[in-house]
């Protein structure tokens, strides 16, 4: 992979990353739920949770999958979010 190349996919990689914490941030944050308390119902460290919504780490699948259903997010919610995720990685290229 050249070095342009790489350039955007970390560019791309980035910001799909950064949107993705803060967007789940925003929905816990409307489900009136602590870090603390999301922690408690997904088995997950409270600072995990903190990187994730920090942008500090992508979750992986099974995280996300325990975050989401913790959240009590509908199909159409967690469709909605990957679409946000996909159409900001789209408008990066």
């Amino acid at each position: 992979m050249s070095m342009t190349n790489k350039i955007i996919y970390y560019k791309i990689n980035y910001n799909l990353f950064i949107e993705g914490g803060f967007m789940l941030q925003e929905y816990r944050k409307r489900a009136k739920i602590t870090q603390e308390k999301l922690s408690e119902k997904t088995g997950l460290d409270r600072k995990t949770i903190f990187r994730i919504e920090n942008d500090i780490t992508i979750p992986k699948v099974d995280t996300y999958a325990k975050i989401v259903s913790a959240l009590n997010m509908t199909d159409e919610e967690i469709c909605n979010h990957l679409r946000k995720l996909i159409d900001i990685k789209k408008k990066d290229k």
